[in-house]
């Protein structure tokens, strides 16, 4: 076999294991127009919740506090996020028409309240 048909083959052998093939954000798709999002793994991979712009503080169920990963906020309003309830402790901002696949490791599973009104 010729070496150009090696090189043939090795690449169409690449492409159908996907190699060099970005990782996708399939599940951004669940976070509807217009929305902001939160999700418990980075990536946007398990949404915990999403809400309309315009919503004051509201506290993390019980279930979904201290989990979320990454976000995303479709919606053309400021939005912001605390670690502690009630909108206490740090707050991080969530500006209109952004996402942020993975918060980091010294903010993940930190947030217990959030809102849709306005940054910090």
């Amino acid at each position: 076999m010729s070496i150009s048909r090696k090189l043939f083959a090795g690449v169409l052998i690449a492409g159908a294991l996907g190699a060099g093939a970005a990782p996708a954000s399939a599940a951004l798709f669940e976070c509807p127009s217009n929305k902001m999002c939160l999700f418990k793994d980075s990536n946007f991979n398990g949404l915990l919740g999403y809400r309309s712009g315009g919503q004051n503080t509201t506290n993390i169920s019980y279930n979904n506090n201290d989990e979320m990963s990454s976000w995303s906020n479709k919606s053309g309003y400021l939005g912001a996020w605390y670690e502690d309830a009630n909108g206490r402790g740090n707050c991080y901002a969530m500006n209109s028409y952004t996402n942020n696949s993975y918060v980091g490791y010294w903010f993940n599973d930190k947030a217990s309240s959030w809102r849709t009104n306005g940054g910090c």
